[in-house]
């Protein structure tokens, strides 16, 4: 029993914490990650296609699993893309002006 799903995005800045805190766990024998649901979110400044497996891989790895159940857009719109930084909500809010 317990909550099973877990629901994460890289840009909350806590999927590393996570990770460490399931790996412990799984590396305990408390929890299988077979019976973890692991969701994560594609941030917007990386809907474009070439971005898509690098915010993946970064979730795979803060995470530190090798696979996910469910990887979601995070909002229906995209927004620029931020060469120079990790695409979050800091640098949204910079690029926008707001």
């Amino acid at each position: 029993a317990g909550y099973r799903l877990i629901d994460c995005a890289n840009d909350y800045g806590n999927e590393h914490m996570v990770g460490s805190a399931l790996k412990e766990l799984i590396d305990g024998g408390e929890i299988r990650r077979e019976d973890m649901f692991l969701q994560a979110k594609l941030w917007n400044g990386n809907h474009h296609p070439a971005n898509v497996p690098l915010d993946l891989e970064a979730t795979l790895r803060d995470l530190q699993t090798d696979y996910l159940d469910s990887f979601l857009i995070h909002w229906p719109q995209a927004c620029p893309s931020l060469p120079t930084q990790v695409p979050g909500v800091a640098a949204t809010r910079a690029t926008l002006g707001s």
